[in-house]
């Protein structure tokens, strides 16, 4: 249509850019639940079953997840067995990840 109007194209040009800059806080919302969605669907490929979306952007900032399934659906209480406990980083003994998670703890959960 440029040359056909005898248009400049950096007027135009110009007023792309305008559009485009303008454009993308609104369409960011969009992007990322999408994104978010197709997160969602890998990660459901793969075996793991998300409840919330958001839990996926929660989960990105973990470094350690720590975790005892049958514990927890058997007496409702999470424990921790130092003899079961696996400890993957070179230079940190069982007893150093134990003392870490009990200060990490809550007190009103810590049994005596």
């Amino acid at each position: 249509m440029y040359p056909i109007q005898h248009r400049k194209y950096r007027d135009e040009i110009d007023n792309l850019l305008v559009l485009l800059i303008g454009g993308v806080p609104i369409a960011m919302p969009t992007v990322l639940s999408v994104t978010m969605a197709i997160g969602s669907h890998r990660l459901s490929q793969q075996g793991a079953i998300t409840k919330r979306m958001t839990a996926i952007e929660q989960m990105v900032g973990m470094d350690v997840l720590c975790s005892d399934k049958t514990g927890t659906l058997t007496l409702n209480k999470l424990s921790v067995h130092k003899n079961l406990t696996e400890v993957f980083a070179k230079g940190v003994d069982k007893e150093h990840v134990m003392l870490l998670a009990a200060r990490a703890s809550r007190i009103e959960n810590q049994m005596q």
